[in-house]
């Protein structure tokens, strides 16, 4: 059984302090969601897709279904490089990472701490 927490608003306000308490739930799911366009001044849709073991979810979505011999490399199967022929799922939307990034660039941390905390 897997289990995956969709945290699209409350894990945007793990940036805080304040709130991160209510990460104790990590410790008993496979996965978890964040959406950070919901509370992290980011107008663009975007989400993080964190998982406990990679190992897992490359075996279920890559490894057998994309077995052949042209996707193989000489990296195919070490768990130390992301093959990402094995994130077919993750990867079939548009890429925001750089939006994100340039989120914490531009405000900085404090500003996106006192958005979530309802201070600006």
């Amino acid at each position: 059984m897997w289990i995956n927490v969709d945290a699209a608003f409350l894990g945007s306000t793990w940036i805080s302090p304040k709130y991160r308490p209510s990460q104790a739930i990590l410790n008993y799911v496979d996965s978890i969601v964040i959406n950070f366009s919901k509370l992290l001044l980011n107008g663009t849709g975007g989400s993080l897709f964190y998982i406990r073991d990679k190992k897992i979810i490359t075996e279920s979505f890559g490894n057998a279904s994309l077995n052949f011999h042209f996707y193989k490399n000489q990296y195919t199967g070490q768990n130390d490089v992301v093959d990402y022929k094995d994130w077919i799922v993750g990867l079939a939307r548009r890429n925001n990472a750089l939006k994100l990034y340039y989120t914490f660039e531009h405000y900085g941390m404090k500003v996106l701490v006192d958005a979530v905390e309802g201070q600006q």
